[in-house]
């Protein structure tokens, strides 16, 4: 006897919960923490002010410590 041929369904993944984004304020001073080196900066932590902090956060370069 031939078997019956059944679809196979893929595993559903579950999304990861968000993290909460940090507001970050122009004028006050935060410490940036460098998760990947790049040309022009390190692995490690950097005080810098909120307008830095946003772009670097832009371009993906590492997070705010919050």
């Amino acid at each position: 006897m031939a078997k019956k041929q059944t679809e196979k369904k893929a595993p559903v993944k579950k999304a990861a919960p968000k993290a909460k984004a940090v507001v970050i304020e122009p004028n006050k001073v935060y410490d940036f923490v460098v998760t990947k080196a790049s040309k022009h900066m390190k692995v490690g932590t950097y005080t810098v002010d909120g307008v830095m902090a946003q772009v670097l956060t832009d371009k993906g370069l590492g997070s705010v410590k919050s």
